[in-house]
């Protein structure tokens, strides 16, 4: 075990084994960054923060590289032994050469001259800034009177219709088999809308050494934005039904806490646990997504873990900031221009960008992020209002959790959120494309039906009345379940309710068995409303005496 100390010089233990990265410049979550001074080669490359500086805290990067954390912490401790008042903290695993410490400026400016250290940086604040939690009456509509922005989400246009069509959640698209990483101020594990879900991962705070439990969310502001990707309905002790604050309700949520009671962290926090969840042993790197609604400094080791993350394959949701301004331009922090990564705005209930949310050309996608209902970190079934681009990009986390399966990389998952966003509603966001959440809409039939030797046959009808989209639109999704000992035998129709046929997968010299997957179908000259059908016809006559059988099917507009 590590001993590590917070910014304001109190002892804990880091509540888990893990390596850290640290940091340099302030930067505030609303996305304000700062740049650095660099002192004069001769006296070594020492850099002190610009603003938010923490006295007597830095990082210490490493010429070379090493072979693993042993021979890290090795180095670091031999690198400090001649320095009586140095206090080792974080030695990071993988995702640079260093480690930061507690040390007086004076010795930090003679241990930059050492020809084994690249360069010696001050460490910096981070606070939470424009993002709003209050109380809320712990009484919450049903998934048929849903909260404005899950009515908005599975819908393409307006008028709203008062519900969400909810995932099912525990089986296809629920996020059922993922990990989210929510990166914040720590999670209230024992609220209803999370089950048994949270997972602790690590604690990088001090709050620990000041009697809370190691992940506690003793503010807030993680909890809101564990439920806004993942909470699911629940009972309340009163007897009344909850509706479900977030998207992917069967995936689970990794406690991933930087941020204090106060939402305080700093950049050695923040990238401690960027480098713990690089390390994870369970972290499934297609299968898992990380949220973050923290601002992201202008800084290359930052830049780095981040990549590291996203191209190992696991999915970075980062919210853009509430500055109201563009964080796409020329002058830009590369994270927000950085094609790897996932970068999202907040929308208002009216279709508008949220007057506080920073926009601009590498945003991705926008979600609502005004007045939205989420947990409370201080009860077991209440509720609070959350806002900021803190409230939406969670929920994108959450979508990209429910479509992660079989897609190999964060640049497929933003080119199929796309695809399924709804486009051209949003308004007032200059230079900035407009696609907006759109997650939900699904309808499932369970209804099993024999499949005969030879011949077609058609499974109940999914009957659609909630579709405010006048046409289906080339969005449509279709989704078969079927046992068949030669599944390219068979032929599969999609029947409107006009009675139009569309035929999304022929006969093909396949011989594998099974179908249990999800078809894009073309229907943009179709109503929604009305009664679907798919029908499956077996091409082939054999000797089986068990064809097969069409076990359940659904559709997503």
């Amino acid at each position: 075990m590590i001993r590590v100390s917070d910014a304001f010089g109190e002892t804990e233990k880091w509540q888990r084994r893990a390596g850290a990265i640290a940091v340099l410049t302030a930067v505030t979550a609303s996305g304000t960054f700062f740049s650095t001074a660099v002192a004069a080669p001769s006296d070594g490359d020492f850099r002190t923060a610009a603003v938010n500086a923490i006295h007597d805290r830095y990082l210490v990067v490493l010429k070379g590289e090493s072979a693993g954390l042993a021979e890290r912490k090795s180095n670091a401790r031999k690198l400090l032994e001649s320095y009586a008042d140095a206090q080792l903290d974080y030695v990071y695993q993988s995702t640079v050469n260093g480690f930061s410490v507690q040390m007086p400026e004076e010795a930090a400016r003679r241990l930059a001259t050492d020809p084994a250290v690249d360069y010696v940086q001050q460490d910096a604040s981070v606070t939470v800034t424009g993002d709003t939690l209050s109380s809320r009456p712990a009484t919450q509509a049903v998934e048929d009177q849903a909260s404005w922005n899950m009515d908005r989400i599975d819908q393409r246009t307006r008028p709203l219709d008062g519900k969400f069509n909810a995932n099912n959640p525990t089986g296809p698209n629920s996020g059922s088999g993922t990990r989210i990483y929510v990166t914040d101020t720590g999670v209230n594990s024992t609220h209803k809308t999370f089950g048994n879900r949270v997972k602790f991962g690590i604690d990088t705070t001090a709050d620990p050494s000041l009697g809370y439990a190691p992940g506690q969310d003793c503010n807030g502001h993680g909890t809101a934005a564990a439920s806004v990707a993942a909470g699911a309905a629940y009972t309340q002790d009163s007897g009344d039904v909850t509706h479900g604050y977030g998207i992917a309700r069967g995936a689970d949520i990794v406690n991933v806490k930087w941020g204090n009671c106060a939402a305080n962290t700093s950049h050695t926090r923040q990238l401690a646990g960027l480098d713990w969840i690089h390390n994870d042993s369970l972290r499934l790197y297609t299968r898992s997504a990380v949220s973050i609604s923290y601002g992201i400094p202008d800084f290359p080791l930052i830049h780095n873990a981040l990549n590291q993350i996203a191209k190992s394959g696991t999915t970075v949701v980062i919210a853009a900031g509430n500055d109201s301004a563009d964080v796409c331009g020329p002058l830009a922090n590369p994270t927000y221009t950085n094609p790897n990564l996932i970068i999202v705005g907040a929308s208002d209930e009216n279709d508008n960008r949220a007057d506080f949310s920073s926009y601009g050309k590498c945003l991705a996608l926008w979600a609502p992020g005004v007045n939205i209902p989420a947990a409370a970190h201080n009860q077991n079934d209440a509720s609070t209002d959350f806002a900021g681009t803190s409230a939406a990009a969670p929920a994108v986390a959450g979508a990209a959790a429910v479509i992660l399966y079989g897609l190999p990389d964060t640049a497929a998952v933003k080119a199929r959120l796309r695809f399924e966003a709804s486009e051209n509603q949003m308004h007032n966001i200059p230079d900035t494309p407009a696609y907006l959440l759109h997650v939900g809409g699904r309808y499932q039939d369970t209804t099993a039906v024999n499949l005969v030797d030879g011949g077609a046959v058609t499974s109940t009808p999914i009957t659609v009345s909630d579709q405010a989209d006048p046409k289906a639109r080339n969005y449509l999704k279709v989704r078969v379940n079927i046992t068949h000992h030669t599944r390219g035998d068979l032929a599969l129709d999609l029947i409107a309710p006009d009675g139009s046929v569309y035929r999304f997968k022929s006969p093909n010299p396949d011989t594998g068995d099974d179908i249990n997957q999800e078809y894009d179908v073309d229907a943009s000259s179709e109503a929604p409303n009305g009664q679907w059908r798919v029908r499956v016809t077996d091409t082939k006559s054999d000797t089986q005496a068990f064809d097969g059988r069409l076990i359940d099917w659904g559709l997503q507009f």
